[in-house]
């Protein structure tokens, strides 16, 4: 009876740091998706929707390697941005500074 006591009471852990895991690696896939976006107003929906389509194919190592670069990335200039626009067109992007400290 203790043995199936100590089994049920490491199932339990267990299953709470999957379910953590399932949370962070959630979050880690919206901030991907989210995070950093650039396009006209009118291709704006389809970029997002290419992106979480690609992004929700990735393991948790893919997407917070990608995280972690494009967050604590140094680079300011957009190198799709076009010289002349035909319309509003949007850019956000998160980022992080810190020394390698930090990082």
């Amino acid at each position: 009876m203790e043995l199936e006591k100590l089994q049920n009471e490491v199932l339990r852990k267990i299953g709470r740091n999957v379910m953590l895991f399932q949370q962070m690696e959630h979050w880690l896939k919206f901030l991907s998706i989210y995070g950093s976006h650039s396009g006209y107003i009118s291709e704006l929906e389809t970029i997002l929707k290419d992106r979480a389509a690609a992004i929700n194919k990735k393991t948790m190592r893919q997407v917070a390697d990608q995280f972690l670069e494009n967050t604590f990335s140094a680079s300011e200039k957009n190198a799709n941005e076009p010289e002349e626009l035909k319309e509003i067109r949007l850019s956000f992007r998160f980022r992080v500074e810190g020394d390698d400290h930090l990082y």
